[in-house]
């Protein structure tokens, strides 16, 4: 799950669209921190990190996918220095999800936050991401 939220969010966020290109993430080994809030829950989530190994290959794969998603319509998105923001709409089998974003990124980290809406229930997910260095064999 977490992964892929990651790279739902490189797919959204940090990646290079025709119009605009934030600064490019760094292959390597990378610590990435979620931190969840979900309205009307009782208690907050503790966030939770994990490390992920991107290669030059995925790096590069991810920047030659636009940022608009199939059954999504990108409402905005805007670069501005090291900052990206956007907003998208999408429809998946009858429900209707929208994720307003920014982040920040330098090569070697970024830090934003994520807000999805969806039937009713809101979460916004705080994340950041270190790279800690070249991708260790396991």
């Amino acid at each position: 799950m977490q992964r892929a939220f990651i790279t739902l969010f490189v797919l959204c966020a940090v990646v290079p669209s025709v119009q605009a290109a934030p600064v490019a993430m760094q292959p390597g080994e990378w610590a990435i921190t979620t931190r969840m809030e979900i309205a009307g829950m009782p208690m907050t989530m503790p966030p939770m990190t994990q490390r992920f190994c991107y290669s030059k290959q995925e790096v590069q794969e991810h920047a030659t996918v636009p940022a608009q998603r199939p059954n999504c319509t990108r409402e905005y998105y805007h670069v501005s220095g090291s900052t990206v923001s956007w907003k998208m709409t999408c429809h998946t089998n009858g429900s209707v999800q929208t994720m307003i974003g920014t982040f920040t990124m330098t090569g070697t980290a970024y830090d934003g936050t994520m807000t999805t809406e969806a039937e009713g229930r809101k979460m916004v997910s705080h994340i950041s991401g270190k790279r800690l260095g070249e991708c260790t064999p396991k």
